[in-house]
């Protein structure tokens, strides 16, 4: 199975000049979020438990940050926070 990932959709506008924005990771769905993992340089065998994990946080716990998420080490909650957002509107 191949998932694609528009990445753009799920954006929200540049702040400023130079600023990279965020990828939303709030309404993917468990494949999105494992593609937007592999986007980020998370290898293919861990990011479909990441995704697990991500998915669990945000929509069962209903973690509003990645420093609530405390089964993931700190420094990939870093690196998840460097690239996503999990804001919701």
């Amino acid at each position: 199975m191949t998932v694609t990932l528009d990445i753009d959709r799920h954006r929200p506008a540049a702040c400023g000049a130079g600023a990279t924005a965020l990828i939303r990771l709030i309404g993917m769905t468990r494949p999105q979020l494992q593609a937007a993992l592999e986007r980020i340089g998370i290898p293919g065998h861990q990011s479909r438990m990441r995704a697990s994990q991500l998915w669990h946080w945000l929509y069962h716990r209903g973690a509003a940050s990645f420093s609530e998420m405390t089964n993931i080490s700190k420094d990939l909650r870093a690196r998840f926070a460097d690239a996503f957002d999990i804001s919701r509107l």
